[in-house]
């Protein structure tokens, strides 16, 4: 289901939504990690915002916040909550 959500946010594609579990399925989810990052991802994507603006918004180096969000945003690059230069 990762994987999944992966390849949608590394498209710009839509993500899938839940659908109702049937008669025999197991409930799948994906993992806190990447749900913090889809909710990122839908968030930008649904106010039309690029890396750029978001930095000069938060008035924050863009160059250096460009950088630090799309670590966030792949989620193939693993969060991490202890970092050497804070990420904003």
């Amino acid at each position: 289901m990762d994987q999944v959500f992966a390849v949608c946010m590394r498209g710009g594609l839509t993500l899938p939504a839940p659908s109702k579990t049937r008669k025999g399925e197991h409930v799948v989810s994906p993992s806190a990690e990447t749900m913090a990052k889809a909710a990122l991802y839908v968030a930008m994507k649904d106010a039309k915002s690029t890396k750029v603006q978001l930095a000069k918004r938060l008035g924050i180096n863009e160059k250096e916040f460009v950088v630090c969000l799309t670590r966030t945003t792949d989620r193939n690059h693993p969060a991490s909550p202890k970092r050497s230069t804070p990420c904003y």
